[in-house]
This record gives structure tokens, C-alpha cells and sequence, in this order.
């Protein structure tokens, strides 16, 4: 299932935002073939084949044209991030990092994610930090949130449309338990846009057994006082996911 931003060892982290559960993994043989474009990021499964210089892509399709519902709550301040108006993000953002069935995951006190219930990791900032950690952090957890907790991110963190009813058919289907290193690691990323209700964000992921890179394009938009994962209409989380040779023309992720 796989293209994440960032996927995949096995261990779980610990600490204050208690990312648990069980890791992610192997796929039913008939179905990675499916899952490996249903994701959104970077993500090699057991049993299919791992990243290398062949470009990948799921297939490109128009994006649901299901308006999202409206807006409401007002926006954390995040004062590590420019605003709309500052042009784009060119560094990167102060975050802590957990682990998240074995995927570095970003965290930060003033752009979130500020609230947990549960597999639901939500509150964050309406700011480019805000919206470039909720693009990496719902675009692994929709996927890989273990039992049946992706159910939960996927009805309340990504927005309605065929997309999502889609990816909720496909992973229905598949049993996961993977190995260590399959996920790739984010690595990098770039703004391709930003608004105070839309981000588009380009998230590079290195992939721990081969080194190798992998991009997509993952879109959030900003609805019911939170940002929300946007799918593809065939239930991926970018119209591509491109292999690239190096980090030149993305930020690279700090420590």
C-alpha cells in the first residue's frame, strides 16, 4: 500500500505523544501489487519490489471535486513559519521526531499535532509548519495505523470523496506485519503551493535498506478548524511518485 511520506522499520517509539501500536508489514501476495499505489509517500511493502531508480506513479486522475464542509475553529500560532505572504518555506522547521510503526514521524509544540485521541493525531497549525507536518504525519498514519485504527484516520482525517472510499476497499484487504527498513524515512520536502486553506508539498522519502529517494506530491486542506488529508480518486495519496537522485531543490529535514 504504499507510496507514505516516510515508511518503515519495526520498532514502536515512546514518549509524550505515545505514537504505539503494533508495526505495519507484510501484504497479502495478490494484493501488493494494488497497494503499493495507494499511498503517499515512500513506501516499499514485504513481497514487493523496493524503491530504485525506475520511477514509479500511480495513475493521474482529476481530483474529487466534493467540496469539503466548513470551516471553523481558529488556527494555532506557529511562530516558526512564514505566512502566505512570506513566500515559501526554504528551512527546516525546529520538530521533535517519534517513531510510528518504525517511520520517523515530526512533532512540535506550536504547530502540532496538539491533541491525540486515540489513532486520531490532530490540531494543527493553519501555517505552512502546520500544514507540512500533517501532510507527513496523515499521509503514514491513514495508511499504517495498525488494526482497524486506520478506519477511525480515514473517516475523520481525510476528506470525503470516490478516493477515500476507494483506499477503504483496498485496505480492508490486506494484513500487514513488516519487516524493518521496508518504509522509507522522510528525507526532504518542498512547498509546490500554499494557502491559508490549501498546501500542496512535494515529501521526499530515503528508503533505509537501498538509500534510495523517492517523491510525491501530497495535498491538505484546511476544513472543520483542522487540516485534512486529500486522496486521489483512485485512493492514493498523490497522482505520482517519482524516484529522484539526490536532495538538490528540497529542504532537507533536520536532525
Amino acid at each position: 500500500m504504499a507510496d507514505t511520506a516516510g515508511l518503515r522499520d519495526s520498532t514502536t517509539g515512546e514518549g509524550d505523544y505515545d505514537p504505539a501500536g503494533p508495526r505495519p508489514g507484510t501484504v497479502a501476495a495478490g494484493v501488493v501489487a494494488v497497494v503499493l499505489l495507494v499511498g503517499a509517500g515512500a513506501v516499499a511493502l514485504s513481497g514487493g519490489p523496493s524503491p530504485s531508480t525506475e520511477p514509479t506513479a500511480s495513475p493521474s486522475v482529476a481530483s474529487t471535486t466534493e467540496a469539503p464542509p466548513a470551516t471553523a475553529p481558529t488556527a494555532v500560532a506557529d511562530p516558526d513559519a512564514p505566512d502566505a505572504t512570506q513566500g515559501p518555506l526554504l528551512v527546516a522547521p525546529r520538530l521533535d521526531w517519534q517513531l510510528f510503526t518504525g517511520v520517523p514521524l515530526p512533532y512540535s509544540k506550536t504547530a502540532g499535532p496538539s491533541r491525540v485521541d486515540g489513532p486520531l493525531y490532530r490540531g494543527y497549525a493553519r501555517s505552512q509548519t502546520g500544514a507540512l507536518i500533517a501532510a507527513t504525519q496523515l499521509a503514514t498514519r491513514y495508511l499504517l495505523t495498525p488494526g482497524q485504527g486506520w478506519r477511525e484516520v480515514l473517516d475523520r482525517q481525510v476528506l470525503p470523496g470516490t478516493g477515500r472510499e476507494i483506499f477503504a476497499r483496498l485496505r480492508s484487504t490486506v494484513d500487514q506485519d513488516a519487516a524493518p527498513g521496508t518504509y522509507g524515512h522522510p528525507a526532504g520536502f518542498r512547498f509546490v503551493a500554499f494557502t491559508p486553506d490549501v498546501a500542496a508539498i512535494q515529501l521526499v522519502s530515503r528508503f533505509p535498506r537501498t538509500g534510495s529517494l523517492q517523491v510525491v506530491v501530497v495535498t491538505v486542506k484546511w476544513t472543520g478548524g483542522d487540516w485534512r488529508l486529500q486522496l486521489q480518486p483512485d485512493g492514493s495519496s498523490s497522482p505520482t511518485a517519482q524516484a529522484v537522485p539526490d536532495l538538490d531543490g528540497f529542504v532537507v529535514w533536520g536532525a
